[in-house]
Parts: C-alpha cells; structure tokens; sequence
C-alpha cells in the first residue's frame, strides 16, 4: 500500500503532529544514545508529535517558519516532503529495511546515518544530534532527493 498526501495535507498533519505530546514507548526521553533517539522516532505512531526528539534549536526553527505561514496564509515554505524518508511518497516497507549507522560521537554531539531501501533505491538520512539535558536530541537533518538536490532542514526552515 502507498502512502498519498497532498503537500498541503502533509505540512498541515506534521505541523499539527509537533503540537502534540510524546507516549511513553517511543519517547527520546528514554533513549539513551543518539541511535535510540533516531530508532525511537522512526517507531512512533504516524501522525505522533516529533517535538519530543527536537533540539531547542530545531524547535525553535519550526516554529518561527510556522509563523511565517501563518502571516502569509500558506504552506510551511520548503516543507513538502517527509524528512524521515526525504520523500512525499513511500510504503511502510522501507521502515523494515532501516538499519542505523552511528559517526562522530563526542560528549555532546553525534550523527547518526539511518538507511533505509525506498522503492527498490536505497536512501539515507543524517541526523546531527546535541545531547541536551542528558538526553540525545535531534539539532539538523539532511538528504538528497537526487543529484544536486540535497537538502538541509535548518536551511529549508529558513526558508521565506
């Protein structure tokens, strides 16, 4: 089964998916390295808040362009896409195929690579993440849709 959203139907779901709260089996606050936060976003139930796995600063970034879309009465500018998958559209199957690569870990900043196979091609996310009141917090996302089309999400929030 694919997954259809119209880019006005994802913005609007995710941005009303970070305005809820975290449950308890897939919350960050209980993820004790960064490939456990990374691992626990991925299991959250669709449509959950991604606030509790965000950093102050990417929080801090979403809701400033959030407020930019209100003022202009659009869609979040630069956000027509699913970051986890960098993607509009993907079938359930591609979460059985991630596997978690863990690089550059010091005491406060790590970056995990998640893999993932998405429509017979294989994909990858990094994630930079800060550890923030101990806990291991996502600060910065990145991708590629294709050859010269990567992506940066504290870029794209800054988007006008």
């Amino acid at each position: 089964m694919t997954l259809q959203l119209s880019r006005r139907d994802f913005v609007f779901g995710g941005a009303a998916g970070l305005a809820l709260t975290a449950g308890p089996a897939w919350s960050a606050a209980s993820a004790e390295s960064p490939v456990d936060t990374v691992k626990a976003l991925y299991a959250k139930p669709v449509g959950a808040s991604d606030a509790p796995f965000l950093s102050r600063r990417l929080k801090r970034l979403f809701a400033a362009q959030r407020a930019r879309a209100r003022r202009t009465s659009d869609v979040l500018a630069g956000l027509d896409f699913d970051y986890s998958c960098g993607c509009q559209d993907y079938d359930e199957a591609f979460r059985q195929t991630l596997r978690y690569d863990l690089a550059g870990l010091t005491a406060r900043t790590a970056q995990v690579t998640a893999h993932f196979g998405l429509f017979g091609a294989s994909r990858a996310i990094v994630y930079s993440l800060v550890k923030e009141n101990g806990r291991w917090l996502i600060d910065d996302i990145a991708g590629s849709a294709g050859p010269g089309a990567d992506w940066r999400m504290s870029r794209l929030l800054r988007t006008r």
